[in-house]
């Protein structure tokens, strides 16, 4: 099963949660897409690529993307290698200043919560097709209105059964 990984609490002092949180106006500053071997799809201004993490309770929310069978998730993983290409780039603009400059997204760089958007968009298009800047928390809120979780509890409950 995939899973959204959305991070809450900064963990220590890093500046990227930081100014992610100054700009969006929300705790959530970064989103990733988490296949059922463990593998992630990290996008993020010091790491862009796939890699195996620890999420802890304080710091991840994990969203199980029940939605996504195995098929589809084969058919994600080979998007986003196409996506990210040989030399992913971050879109530092898209980022924090979406909110002013989404007409101009440039289709070569991606940022968290953008990629994670494309790369579920073709199999929830009802609540993912909007051109609308897609923050961390904004994305978490929709998928999670789409599976009717309405409480941070209730996303505890599903990681404990994990």
């Amino acid at each position: 099963m995939m899973y959204l990984a959305t991070a809450v609490n900064e963990g220590d002092k890093e500046l990227a949660p930081k100014l992610v949180s100054f700009f969006t106006h929300s705790k959530p500053y970064h989103s990733e897409l988490v296949f059922s071997d463990g593998t992630a799809v990290v996008v993020s201004p010091s790491f862009m690529g796939w890699k195996q993490r620890e999420y802890d309770y304080y710091k991840w929310m994990l969203l199980p993307l029940v939605m996504i069978n195995e098929e589809q998730e084969q058919e994600i993983r080979e998007v986003a290698e196409k996506l990210l290409g040989d030399d992913p780039k971050y879109d530092y603009l898209g980022a924090c200043c979406g909110w002013i400059r989404n007409w101009m997204q440039d289709p070569n760089k991606w940022y968290c919560s953008e990629l994670c958007r494309a790369l579920l968009r073709p199999y929830i298009p009802r609540v993912l097709d909007d051109d609308k800047w897609i923050t961390p928390d904004r994305l978490l809120r929709i998928l999670a209105t789409y599976m009717k979780i309405d409480n941070r509890d209730q996303l505890s409950v599903l990681k404990s059964q994990l």
